[in-house]
């Protein structure tokens, strides 16, 4: 028996049951025969069925995904990777690095923070002590002006200075001495007193003495010129000093 093929488009054929089996048509290619009431697939045609014996399929052998490589355009042999998944991979690796250069930026501009906010913190410290040592050098000093007040106070108010006179019977001056006395609670370590010689028709005659290291509750001398009859010495402190106390008093 002969057989034709429906290619689709024509019938062609007609085929003895060898030709067909060269041509290895499939089961749901359509046939004809004479006297047949229509095209049927092969695989329903009787005499045909022998051309279809069902053979098992080879038994799958699993072997390792392939291991997907930047540099190989192909994920498995006879595919290539798609635009999208390459998109895809350069938008993961872009990401990626962004987040390390991010946690990076991050960590330093944080670590430059606490760097700023400890020297931040030294510099107000610094102000801080600046300032007190302001304060307490203010009030040493205010301190010391009011102690320096009352040795002033103290001193000024408790050396003198007076003249001691001797004459002899017929009433001639012998001796003058100069005497400084001091009840402060101070050592007078300088004592400078202006003396004026006055005597009628003649002018004021003015010179300096000095005694120094003068003790508290203590009174020293020192021998003026004799003077003549009618003439007075007049005694003026001048300057009294304490070095410890670092007092200088001028008059």
């Amino acid at each position: 028996m002969k057989y034709f093929l429906h290619d689709g488009k024509l019938p062609i054929g007609p085929f003895e049951l060898e030709e067909l089996k060269s041509k290895k048509i499939m089961p749901s290619d359509l046939v004809w025969w004479e006297n047949a009431d229509g095209w049927k697939a092969a695989s329903e045609v009787d005499g045909l069925k022998s051309l279809f014996s069902v053979i098992p399929p080879p038994i799958p052998i699993k072997s390792p995904p392939p291991i997907p490589s930047f540099n190989t355009p192909e994920i498995s042999a006879g595919k290539k990777v798609s635009k999208s998944m390459i998109a895809v991979i350069v938008i993961a690796f872009v990401l990626i690095i962004g987040a390390f250069v991010y946690s990076k930026v991050a960590e330093s501009m944080k670590s430059s923070n606490a760097q700023f906010e400890i020297l931040q913190r030294e510099k107000e410290m610094a102000e801080q002590k600046r300032l007190q040592d302001i304060q307490e050098n203010a009030a040493a000093i205010a301190a010391m002006d009011a102690r320096r007040k009352v040795v002033e106070q103290n001193i000024s108010s408790h050396v003198s200075a007076y003249e001691n006179r001797d004459a002899n019977l017929f009433g001639k001056i012998t001796s003058s001495i100069l005497i400084v006395s001091n009840t402060s609670d101070y050592v007078i370590n300088e004592c400078v007193i202006t003396v004026t010689s006055k005597s009628a028709g003649h002018e004021p005659i003015k010179w300096k003495e000095n005694l120094n290291n003068i003790k508290p509750g203590a009174s020293v001398s020192k021998a003026l010129p004799i003077p003549s009859k009618g003439t007075t010495y007049e005694l003026k402190i001048s300057k009294l000093t304490n070095s410890s106390e670092g007092v200088y008093l001028t008059y």
